[in-house]
């Protein structure tokens, strides 16, 4: 290179002697490349809260089989304790693990015969965010 110009003819940012500091020129640009990749972390982030958002579910809004297979059977509430007549005999309620989404973490709960492993869908299909409000739950 001749006076910080490569073979190539592109300037190269030139450093101050003895400071480790860029030219104002290059500097300002550094620090315009630093909030485009603090905004662009931001919205990884979210994107990776939608993915998660939305792994549960299969196209058709039904859960996917991994969900359903990791899901475990609600306290007081698994099959055989039910006292619901819309309930189908031998389901108990599940929750899946948690999701994170852009809205707030939460689990789906649904029913599920754990003899068959058949899901019921028919009635209180529904996602349950994590306590968002900061009120404690009652016990």
């Amino acid at each position: 290179t001749a006076a910080g110009v490569p073979v190539t003819g592109v300037p190269v940012p030139h450093a101050v002697p003895n400071t480790g500091a860029v030219g104002a020129r290059e500097g300002g640009e550094l620090a315009k490349l630093e909030a485009q990749n603090i905004a662009n972390a931001r919205r990884l982030a979210n994107d990776l809260k939608l993915q998660s958002a939305n792994s549960p579910f299969a196209a058709n809004g039904t859960l996917t089989q991994d969900a359903i297979n990791s899901a475990k059977p609600i306290p007081n509430l698994e099959a055989g304790k039910l006292n619901n007549p819309a309930i189908p005999p031998g389901f108990g309620k599940c929750a899946t693990d948690t999701f994170q989404s852009p809205a707030g973490n939460f689990t789906m709960h649904f029913y599920k015969n754990p003899t068959t492993g058949e899901v019921f869908y028919g009635l209180d299909y529904k996602a349950v965010f994590n306590n968002v409000s900061e009120i404690p739950k009652k016990p």
